[in-house]
């Protein structure tokens, strides 16, 4: 090589060397002096973070030589996703213009240093890339670098936000007791928040403050506002925000500081609290969590067990109804918080045993899923908890009767895959019924009184003249479960003959033949009775009115009657054989014999999944309070080839429509003499009703005084009649001069008062003295003297008045009194009948003509909204009914009372009262019921709560 050569290649390899130095670097040659070279490293203070954390970064510039770059040399640091975050600068600092953040930031070195700030606001990994650029005379040098920070799932780490506690691991606190400043069962918590330069954010009023998960671990409080008044005296409004604790909420800060305190609840668990904050120079959202423990001195191993049942009716497998039912068990510590997760690692263990004691017998069995998620089934399983609870099914088998279910826990380790040596137990009883009918009870009415169900408001009023009343029975089989839903009942009943107000027919010494069709009763009348019997009459036996006789309780259809004391049946009498032989007790049984005559009830009915069944009993109005019997019936299990047939008949009364009142007439009467007054019962529609036993007391009584020969008080001699109405004989005697008494006539709850006067020359009595609603009245008029004498050829004259806008006119006037002492008047109200029942009042008075004797018939307001069915009248509040019949079919209601009778397929609409539970009838089982208010229904019958006034509930049945 020449020598040329070699001081070429000499300068080439020169300006090689000058071009790759530290970092990278540029330029060109001028003169021969070699262009400058930088190297940029950049250094995180962490190369992991967390979301919402602050992450210090420097970037030191330095010559190729190794030298701190020049002071003020720019220098940029970027982000590779800004969505996973941001960098910042201190540089504008100071500046009034408070920190650049962004993805992209500059500033400039000094001493080679250039600082930075991370703010990680997401999981990801993120590359900062620092550049850096000097101009010098020997030309431009620029170079980067860069370095990786993961950002991890995690609490956040910013210094600019903490949360100190004074302990973060609290005791439990069992016993509720209240929050006071030095209490074990809280810890104070002081919150900082600066800015970015590290001065306290003083601007800064409020932080944010949660406590996760919301659970029985524990909740926060503040500082007591002085701002609020706290009232002790209310417990129930509590203004001292230290006892107020809270989920999340606001805390306060003053001059960069808050306070909060954590309380520790009655379960043992870690709590998260977390702050949030906004950094007043940036805008970001800060963050900073704290952990707390709670615990308990009491290992948390089983200690009891509460079992818990679905609730649903049990049959065997065999019966065709439901035969499974749902059970969990809790299983608790000794501090009775549920028992930890039976997981070891990865591993899932069984913790809870479950047997049927004595063993699957007749093919039932338990069914769960393990901790290996494997489903088990058999006499005896192992499952696990979930939060401490244990779910499995019972799955009947032939079985039937009361079985018992025992769980198991083991004190020693929460374990019994490894064997249980330290059990504790707890067991559920549950009930196999075979679904068939055993016994039947008639639930409304049963009282033989008219007294006790005259006022029945169950009575619905209808325009043709007839009143309904509802009555259910109650179906169960022979281990007191309902009978299946679906289990057909058929009613009966008969009003007739009579003698007297009670039946024709009848006796106490009835002998029905157990297995046969005979019938005998030694004092028997059965041909002569009454009319006499005679076939498809109806034999009724109170089987249950005597002890050992319930399968005899019978409604059999008659044959033949040979004799007055013998009569066959068309189907056999049971064969009164509960204890598993038949039994004849004799001719001691209480019997009736007749036929429906003026009521009819539903012919049958099916059974919802409660067991009852519902019917509807009508009659004409005129035959309120009359004695009736009415049976239920179904068919039991099968003897002999053939059902027993389960019966249940109670005596009754036909009901009539409340609320009932009570008017007396005349009032008032003359005292220190006898006096005849007319009382009448009469129900809502003004319908008379007889056969009702009406009571009688005096008060202010000073003097003496009986009713139909009874001293003070007792009973009226004679029933209400037809009428409803009923004279009563008062005698007083000893009353003082210008003194009186008071009459009072009741039954049960209602009431109407008479006054007793005395010294009177003349009294003017009026039949009615008090009335009610719209129309024309007749009022009997009647004068006696003080003797009680009636006074003949008085002229009797009136006037009426009535708060407006009721009107009352005297259509007919009195006139002079007959030979009887009596005359007769018309009035015609208007204006009383009114919605809601409120309104004016009236009054007529009636006088002699020279002003010695009067008397006043008041008049007063009804409720036209009372006793409406279907449609009430305009103004009444009403709620609608819609229902939608998908199929061929037909769905009624029967309670409160019959307005609907829909066809399917199609809707219908009728009317009820609000809030009013309508409960419906489908013709055929196995239909389908949707739609919110009746989704929850199985079976035929199905109860529906309507609305509001003016809402419209609706129903969808779908039929098979």
């Amino acid at each position: 090589m020449t020598r040329f050569a070699k001081a070429v290649g000499a300068v080439i390899a020169a300006f090689a060397l000058a071009s790759c130095g530290g970092g990278g670097s540029n330029g060109g040659s001028d003169g021969g002096f070699s262009t400058p070279s930088l190297r940029v490293t950049v250094s995180p203070a962490s190369a992991q973070t967390t979301p919402f954390s602050l992450v210090d970064v420097a970037v030191r510039v330095t010559s190729s030589t190794g030298a701190p770059a020049n002071d003020g040399t720019p220098v940029t640091l970027s982000v590779s996703s800004g969505s996973v975050g941001l960098v910042s600068s201190l540089q504008g600092s100071g500046t009034g213009t408070g920190p650049i953040i962004g993805e992209r930031i500059s500033s400039t070195t000094s001493g080679g240093n250039a600082n930075f700030r991370l703010h990680s606001r997401a999981v990801g990994s993120m590359t900062l890339t620092a550049s850096a650029r000097q101009e010098t005379a020997q030309g431009t040098a620029q170079a980067s670098g860069s370095a990786v920070v993961n950002i991890v799932a995690g609490a956040p780490s910013d210094p600019r936000l903490t949360a100190v506690a004074q302990t973060t691991t609290l005791p439990i606190n069992r016993f509720g007791v209240s929050a006071f400043l030095g209490s074990p069962f809280l810890t104070e918590v002081t919150v900082t928040l600066r800015r970015l330069s590290g001065e306290l954010a003083t601007s800064v009023a409020t932080v944010g403050v949660s406590v996760n998960p919301v659970n029985a671990v524990g909740g926060f409080s503040t500082l007591d506002d002085p701002a609020t008044e706290d009232d002790d005296s209310t417990p129930e409004i509590e203004n001292n925000e230290f006892l107020t604790i809270l989920g999340q909420g606001p805390v306060d800060m003053v001059s960069g500081k808050g306070t909060a305190f954590f309380h520790s609840f009655n379960e043992a668990g870690v709590a998260v609290m977390t702050v949030t904050a906004q950094d007043p120079d940036t805008n970001e959202t800060l963050q900073a969590q704290i952990s707390f423990t709670t615990v308990t001195g009491t290992p948390a191993l089983p200690a009891s067990i509460s079992l818990q049942r679905l609730g649903r009716n049990v049959y065997s497998s065999e019966s065709g109804g439901n035969s499974v039912e749902q059970v969990e068990a809790y299983v608790y510590d000794a501090v009775g918080t549920f028992v930890p997760e039976p997981v070891s690692g990865q591993t899932a263990y069984n913790n809870v045993r479950v047997e049927i004691v004595g063993g699957a017998q007749g093919a039932e069995r338990l069914r769960a899923v393990n901790a290996q998620g494997q489903t088990v089934s058999g006499g005896s399983i192992s499952v696990r908890t979930f939060q401490g609870i244990a779910g499995f099914s019972f799955e009947a088998g032939t079985r039937v009767g009361t079985l018992q279910i025992k769980v198991t826990a083991d004190r020693a380790d929460n374990n019994i895959d490894n064997g249980i040596s330290d059990p504790v137990s707890s067991l559920v009883n549950l009930v196999v019924g075979d679904g068939r009918l055993f016994d039947l009870d008639i639930t409304t009415p049963t009282n033989a009184e008219i007294t006790e169900i005259v006022f029945n408001d169950g009575v619905v009023l209808q325009p043709t003249g007839s009143y309904l009343f509802n009555v259910s029975a109650l179906a169960t089989d022979r281990y007191g479960n309902p009978v299946i839903p679906g289990t057909e009942i058929r009613f009966g009943m008969i009003d007739s003959p009579h003698i007297n107000g009670t039946f024709a027919i009848a006796g106490g010494d009835g002998d029905p033949q157990e297995g046969g069709t005979s019938f005998s009763a030694p004092t028997g009348a059965f041909k002569t009775a009454g009319g006499g019997a005679g076939p498809n009459d109806t034999l009724i036996v109170f089987g249950e009115e005597s002890n050992g006789n319930r399968d005899l309780e019978s409604a059999r259809r008659i044959a033949t009657v040979p004799t007055n004391t013998n009569l066959t049946v068309t189907q056999r009498f049971n064969h009164n054989d509960d204890t598993g032989v038949s039994v004849n007790n004799g001719p001691v049984l209480p019997y009736v014999i007749g036929r429906a005559v003026d009521a009819n009830v539903t012919a049958s009915g099916f059974t919802d999944q409660n067991g009852v069944v519902f019917a509807q009993v009508a009659f004409p109005v005129g035959k309120v309070g009359k004695l009736a019997a009415l049976y239920a019936q179904g068919n039991g299990d099968i003897v002999s080839g053939s059902p027993e047939l389960v019966t249940d008949a109670e005596l009754l009364r036909l009901a009539a429509l409340a609320p009932g009142t009570i008017v007396a007439s005349p009032d008032p009467i003359a005292g220190n003499t006898t006096a005849t007054v007319q009382v009448c019962l009469v129900d809502a529609n003004n319908q008379g009703i007889p056969g009702a036993r009406l009571t009688f007391s005096f008060d202010e009584l000073f003097g003496v005084g009986s009713v139909d020969g009874v001293a003070n008080q007792g009973q009226l001699a004679n029933l209400t009649g037809p009428d409803g109405c009923v004279e009563a004989t008062v005698v007083t005697a000893g009353l003082p001069t210008d003194g009186g008494a008071q009459l009072i006539f009741s039954l049960g709850e209602i009431s109407d008062t008479i006054n007793i006067r005395v010294n009177n020359n003349f009294y003017l009595y009026a039949f009615p003295s008090q009335t009610f609603g719209d129309g024309a009245r007749l009022i009997r008029l009647r004068l006696v003297n003080s003797s009680g004498a009636r006074v003949p050829g008085v002229l009797i004259v009136g006037e009426c008045e009535a708060g407006s806008p009721a009107i009352l006119n005297i259509d007919q006037h009195p006139g002079l009194t007959d030979e009887n002492g009596e005359t007769t008047a018309i009035v015609d109200g208007t204006g009383f009948a009114t919605v809601g029942g409120g309104g004016p009042d009236g009054s007529c008075t009636f006088r002699t003509i020279n002003n010695e004797a009067e008397t006043t018939v008041t008049w007063g307001p009804v409720d036209i909204c009372d006793g409406f069915s279907p449609n009430p009248p305009v103004g009444c509040p009403s709620a609608n009914l819609t229902l939608t019949l998908v199929g061929t079919g037909n769905v009624a209601s029967i309670q409160p009372n019959s307005a609907m009778d829909c066809q399917g397929p199609g809707n219908c609409t009728a009317t009820f009262y609000p809030f009013e539970n309508v409960t419906l009838l489908a013709s055929s089982p196995g239909v389908t019921w949707t739609g919110p208010a009746c989704a929850v229904c199985t079976g035929t019958t199905c109860t529906v709560t309507l609305g509001a006034d003016g809402t419209n509930t609706t129903c969808t049945i779908t039929f098979p």
